[in-house]
């Protein structure tokens, strides 16, 4: 995604990729870096995944997060009819954000956990 985005992006016949069409890129870009951050799991960061790796003073996820929070707050779709619309699930990421931040934050000060697995921060049992 990222030599997507840096190279100027072109579709499968080799077409430039409109505004649009690049937007797509951006939005899905930021998606899958939401979703990594808070699938996190290895130890070691992997280079072209770097929100993949556990969370720690360390790596990028604290300032991810805050500019993701940022984002969601101000991110709107339109509606077949071209109204503005923001689904509920932008709050509710920005909560479950600001939830495992605290969790991190915590478990770091408290008990001087070096990192959290945001993997293992599940809701029910598995």
């Amino acid at each position: 995604m990222a030599l997507l985005i840096r190279s100027g992006a072109t579709n499968i016949n080799g077409r430039k990729l409109d505004e649009t069409a690049m937007e797509t890129v951006h939005f899905i870009k930021f998606m899958d870096n939401l979703f990594d951050s808070v699938n996190a799991s290895t130890l070691p960061a992997i280079d072209i995944k770097p929100l993949k790796c556990t969370v720690s003073s360390n790596t990028q996820h604290l300032k991810f997060w805050h500019t993701a929070k940022k984002c969601l707050a101000t991110m709107y779709f339109r509606d077949s009819k071209g109204k503005r619309t923001t689904p509920p699930s932008n709050k509710n990421w920005t909560g479950t954000l600001d939830s495992i931040e605290a969790i991190y934050h915590y478990v770091q000060s408290t008990y001087g956990v070096p990192f959290l697995r945001t993997r293992q921060l599940k809701s029910g049992s598995y």
